[in-house]
């Protein structure tokens, strides 16, 4: 399978800036989530720096987070515990997932190496 080509540096700072004005807007997150998750995603998978990775992994997490409290008010209103513990579930799984498919693809990595077969 063909991977991704990376991101360029200003255009993951724009990403991270649309989504964090998303994220301090009146209903904005809940509608620019299909487009900014999976660029968040592609931009934590382009970074190097771990804390880099991190930071687009908060800010997805955050807006599933506000994603998740929307649907859930939807469908049960403020019933507790699920109007807090299903946002922080989406939270916590977003993050699950991006943790364990942004890894680094730096040279030596374990992954490039056995990408690359025996040495």
């Amino acid at each position: 399978m063909r991977s991704l080509p990376n991101m360029p540096t200003p255009w993951r700072v724009v990403v991270a800036l649309v989504t964090a004005f998303l994220l301090i807007s009146m209903g904005g997150q809940i509608a620019g989530a299909p487009l900014t998750v999976p660029a968040l995603w592609w931009a934590a998978r382009s970074s190097r720096s771990r804390a880099a990775r991190a930071g687009f992994a908060v800010l997805a997490g955050m807006t599933m987070l506000f994603v998740g409290w929307f649907v859930t008010y939807l469908e049960l209103g403020e019933r507790r515990p699920f109007i807090i513990a299903l946002p922080v579930a989406a939270f916590i799984g977003t993050i699950g997932v991006f943790a364990t498919t942004t890894r680094s693809r730096q040279k030596g990595s374990l992954r490039d190496r056995t990408a690359n077969g025996p040495v």
